[in-house]
């Protein structure tokens, strides 16, 4: 910002706004309010779309509904008391009350784990096959769970990129070297987001011709089966970095690259649990890795590793009350911060080996 530019000139940050409506009087402007900004957030997350194919869209039915992204019948009422769960419900009220860290709440069935991202009638038509129906691991079922919880990440995903103003914005009535910090940072950020909108898109338009098609058979999955209901639920995406022994199967700094994507799901039938890592075939190096890393660990450190690995990488996690409420306290400690939004726990899976969080046996471990 040391070259003075003229009014009519594009803004020095970025925008691709004229300087003159964008930076040149930022520094007299009102700061943003917390409340405005918490009102800017939950009205870019109440955003409504159905996620289904574009192909399937004329058979949409019905409003667009809070669907549940971790089966409320199945897995969230096998872990409820009295019809509620714990979990995190990140607001930045709380995140400043709590100077960055937010402790787990009691959430209603009803209410945790959705998401404004389906129609009544695909919500309903698409995920029957596991939701009405005992899981016994049929590929339609495996591939139509990886579906909704890849949904979930492009509809966070999208949001977050349409508003990225409102970080943008936070720099009203600072000064000029704190408006060029933050302007740096959100450039950063912006980009990094960007990468992953264009690789979570890439997979959601793969998924989606298999879909249209009915084509399941390219959906791969490695199925943990566990001896009794897991205190935790969860589902979720990523882009596998590390696997179970710590060691880098993908890096994601190759920008030019499509990174490889992981589904996973921890769901509830009957008396036990089962954890699902699946993937398409594209994705087949990096998460095959993965798995294989971990079945090459005793029963004890599988259970204990495929814990951390839920509780550090992923968001959309809900716990048992009697559970969350009965842990030691260093576990605990733990726990909350592997949760946390800005979590500092490392990355390596295989350092929590030696916590006991829950006592289990895996029944059985194998590919589908």
């Amino acid at each position: 910002m040391s070259k003075k530019i003229g009014r009519n000139q594009l803004c020095w940050c970025g925008s691709r706004v004229k300087y003159k409506k964008c930076h040149l009087n930022r520094g007299n402007e009102k700061p943003p309010e917390m409340w405005e900004v918490g009102n800017q957030v939950k009205k870019a997350y109440a955003k409504r779309f159905c996620s289904c194919p574009k192909e399937l869209k004329e058979e949409c039915g019905g409003n667009i509904i809070h669907a549940h992204t971790v089966s409320k019948s199945s897995s969230l009422k096998k872990i409820s008391r009295e019809g509620h769960v714990y979990g995190l419900l990140p607001d930045i009220f709380k995140l400043n009350k709590g100077g960055g860290r937010i402790e787990p709440e009691l959430i209603g069935v009803n209410k945790a784990s959705t998401f404004t991202g389906f129609c009544a009638k695909h919500d309903k038509k698409l995920f029957s096959s596991f939701e009405d129906r005992e899981f016994d691991l049929e590929k339609e079922q495996i591939f139509l769970l990886s579906y909704r919880s890849l949904s979930v990440e492009h509809f966070k995903k999208t949001v977050q990129h349409e508003n990225l103003g409102i970080l943008r914005n936070g720099d009203r009535g600072r000064s000029q070297e704190e408006q060029k910090m933050l302007q740096e940072y959100v450039a950063e950020y912006g980009f990094a987001l960007g990468l992953g909108v264009r690789d979570v898109n890439h997979h959601k338009d793969e998924f989606d011709k298999r879909l249209v098609q009915r084509n399941y058979d390219d959906v791969k999955a490695c199925v943990v089966e566990f001896d009794k209901v897991l205190p935790i639920q969860c589902s979720g995406t990523l882009f596998p970095e590390i696997d179970f022994s710590g060691k880098e199967i993908q890096s994601l700094s190759d920008f030019d690259k499509i990174l490889d994507l992981l589904c996973f799901s921890i769901l509830s039938e009957g008396d036990k649990s089962f954890a699902v890592f699946s993937w398409l075939k594209e994705s087949e190096k990096s998460c095959k890795r993965l798995v294989d890393s971990l079945v090459q660990l005793n029963t004890k450190e599988q259970v204990s590793a495929i814990f951390k690995f839920s509780l550090f990488s992923f968001e959309n996690i809900y716990m048992k009350p009697d559970w969350w409420e009965s842990l030691v306290d260093p576990v605990k400690a733990y726990v909350l911060d592997a949760q946390q939004p800005l979590s500092a726990v490392s990355k390596n899976y295989d350092d929590a080996t030696n916590i006991e969080f829950f006592e289990c046996s895996i029944k059985n471990i194998g590919h589908v």
